[in-house]
């Protein structure tokens, strides 16, 4: 079709949408590869087109067609779609996955349906490799921002980090957390942090694990290390130190996080 008429791939139909915005709200990914290298080489992707295609492609898991258009448009990390949301709140409210090669979009049969259904009610779901390779790349661009553009960035449309701890999805709060360590701080209308919306949830124990410093040490490894000489020497004698250190983390730990 396009052999015979090239205005085909720049002709809008119903809603102002190009023919590769409609084949990502469909997930046919080659056919928007196809259709997006040749729209974009003539110039008609406007920027509200660019991150409108973004979102959708984020929306039906189309991962690679959304990698390459970040990688050549790396602005629109802090663009809103038409929802009023950035390309971040897409990927803070998408649903964990068990493993690389689930795709809704996929039909599989009744049995492999129920095998996957079975299957990640016992292990943990995780994000799509290529979604956290996304939100890196977002993030990047983000927090060379000013705290105040960073604050409103992550508070509207709607609160990302609360969104994402309600989903559980601790690998995309490790990264933002990671790069902008003052998001812990940050609380809801409740006054939940990430923390208490994660105790709600039960998936704070996940997102302890996650959350590592420079040597890979999560806050249980910090806790299970000896305190400094002059918080031992409060008791004399190793027992009685002992015992101090195992109420401490009863106290702290086990009543905090775990319970």
């Amino acid at each position: 079709m396009m052999n015979r008429n090239e205005e085909v791939a720049i002709t809008r139909c119903k809603g102002d949408m190009l023919p590769v915005q409609i084949a990502a709200l469909f997930g046919h990914e080659k056919i928007v590869l196809h259709l997006y290298n040749d729209t974009t080489a003539k110039g008609f992707l406007t920027d509200g087109d660019l991150i409108e295609l973004l979102v959708t492609l984020i929306d039906n898991y189309l991962y690679d067609a959304a990698l390459q258009l970040l990688n050549e448009h790396r602005e629109l990390a802090i663009v809103y779609a038409k929802s009023g949301e950035t390309a971040l709140h897409a990927l803070a409210r998408k649903p964990l996955t068990l493993s690389d090669s689930v795709n809704p979009n996929h039909q599989q049969g009744i049995l492999k349906s129920l095998f996957n259904l079975c299957t990640n009610m016992v292990h943990k779901k995780k994000m799509h490799p290529k979604a956290l390779q996304l939100v890196e790349l977002l993030w990047e661009r983000i927090i060379l921002l000013d705290d105040k553009s960073i604050s409103t960035l992550i508070r509207e449309p709607s609160r990302l980090i609360f969104t994402a701890a309600e989903q559980g999805n601790d690998e995309l709060l490790s990264k933002l957390i990671h790069g902008y360590p003052d998001l812990i701080f940050k609380v809801d209308d409740h006054g939940y942090t990430i923390f208490h919306v994660a105790v709600l949830n039960r998936s704070i124990k996940d997102l302890i694990v996650v959350m590592e410093d420079k040597q890979e040490n999560n806050i249980l490894h910090l806790a299970a290390k000896l305190p400094p000489s002059n918080r031992l020497k409060i008791l004399s004698g190793a027992a009685l130190q002992l015992q101090r250190e195992l109420l401490w983390f009863k106290v702290n730990i086990h009543t905090t996080f775990l319970c």
